[in-house]
């Protein structure tokens, strides 16, 4: 599945995908973490199986990715007033080390957790998980928990 390539589908097949999502992650927000999600995507789903035709299409997408994320990144549709994504996207907010920041910084003061947007909590708490800084469990926790808060804010408030 993960390397089905259907005729006709304008869409990139998983694979590809990933390896799409790992390269936007590396230009926007660099961080190590990349290399190893990377690392273990190969792992799991190794391409040394594949047929040759596959393979050599797998190396010439891979091969284009770092021009074609330029090309994104450097584009400036109308649709968002001629900026790029970097103009328009809040980077400083969401990469890796202010997420991280947050997510220690809840730890001293769980409060403020709720006084933050829920894009925000989500990416952090996401990134804590993909640190290991927190168990599945306790991250499942966490999450029904400010989701509980926010949906008793939103009845108060209402």
């Amino acid at each position: 599945f993960v390397f089905r390539m259907p005729n006709g589908d304008p869409h990139p097949f998983p694979w590809i995908r990933v390896k799409i999502s790992l390269a936007f992650g590396r230009a926007l927000y660099p961080d190590p973490q990349w290399d190893l999600l990377e690392k273990t995507w190969e792992q799991m789903y190794p391409t040394h199986g594949l047929a040759p035709a596959q393979q050599q299409l797998l190396g010439e997408l891979e091969d284009t990715l770092a021009d074609f994320i330029q090309l994104v990144l450097r584009h400036r549709p109308t649709a968002l007033r001629g900026k790029t994504l970097r103009e328009v996207f809040p980077l400083a907010d969401r990469c890796p080390a202010r997420l991280r920041a947050l997510y220690r910084e809840w730890g001293h003061t769980p409060s403020r957790i709720f006084r933050t947007s829920p894009c925000l909590v989500f990416a952090s708490i996401g990134q804590a998980r993909a640190d290991n800084a927190i168990a599945p469990k306790t991250e499942s926790r966490l999450l029904g928990k400010v989701l509980r808060q926010w949906a008793l804010m939103k009845i108060i408030n209402s």
